[in-house]
């Protein structure tokens, strides 16, 4: 992970037209406390993860406590042997799509975080690319609808972790379509990473019913996650809008 990570950090500096990053304090704050982290990210682009939890310090990278852990779908990124010693190695758990909510990576992700370490999804489940041309004042680029293992995973926890709702800028124009050497990543790229503000407070009163034995958890976990559905969209269309204007 250090050596990817090293690697992304090249790119960052070489590769890019530009890099911002804001709020990077909320999360170093976050994962240096004893609570798991949990952050929730929209998915606009393949190389979302690794590139952008690189974006910590290296010397913070040599801590495991700062290194991701993640979800990744037996389908894509699982398809042979050596892709499988990789991705394993690279932190990421192995989930298989339309085997439902109750399979073994969700109960993994949900002991990390009680074991206080960082847990990075894309509740979403897949890629959603802008529209052409996009421009948020006129045509928003609303999430798709969460998966319900975020809400699910967050429902076995003992303990509610610090949520993070992080929002990614121009990933989806590293590789972007139409270039003439498609294998090869644009330098004009324009990436921003927006970090929020903790949200656990908006899922914590729910969790607790559930514990007291006062609601459904099939009807807590659909609650939780749209709740962060809500939080993650309402807060990228903010950075959206304030991204283009600085960009245009």
């Amino acid at each position: 992970m250090l050596t990817v990570s090293s690697a992304v950090k090249l790119f960052y500096k070489f590769g890019t037209h530009s890099l911002k990053v804001r709020g990077l304090e909320k999360l170093t704050k976050a994962l240096s406390s004893s609570r798991g982290v949990l952050t929730i990210t929209n998915h606009r682009a393949v190389g979302e993860d690794p590139l952008w939890p690189a974006i910590l310090p290296l010397k913070t990278l040599l801590q495991p406590k700062y290194r991701r852990w993640t979800l990744g779908a037996s389908d894509v990124i699982f398809t042979n042997a050596i892709f499988r010693k990789f991705f394993q190695a690279g932190q990421v758990l192995e989930t298989y799509r339309g085997n439902g909510v109750d399979q073994p990576a969700v109960y993994q992700a949900a002991q990390l975080l009680d074991e206080a370490k960082w847990v990075s999804m894309f509740p979403e489940g897949r890629i959603n690319v802008p529209p052409p041309n996009f421009n948020p004042h006129t045509t928003p680029s609303p999430l798709r609808p969460f998966r319900w293992g975020v809400g699910r995973m967050l429902t076995l926890t003992e303990q509610t972790p610090t949520i993070l709702p992080i929002h990614l800028t121009g990933f989806n124009d590293v590789f972007k379509d139409g270039r003439k050497y498609t294998a090869l990543p644009s330098t004009n790229a324009r990436i921003t990473v927006d970090i929020g503000d903790p949200i656990n407070w908006t899922v914590e009163p729910l969790l607790e019913k559930l514990k007291n034995d006062q609601t459904d958890e099939i009807e807590t976990r659909k609650e939780i996650t749209e709740i962060l559905r809500k939080h993650l969209d309402d807060f990228g269309k903010t950075c959206d809008i304030r991204n283009y204007e600085e960009y245009k």
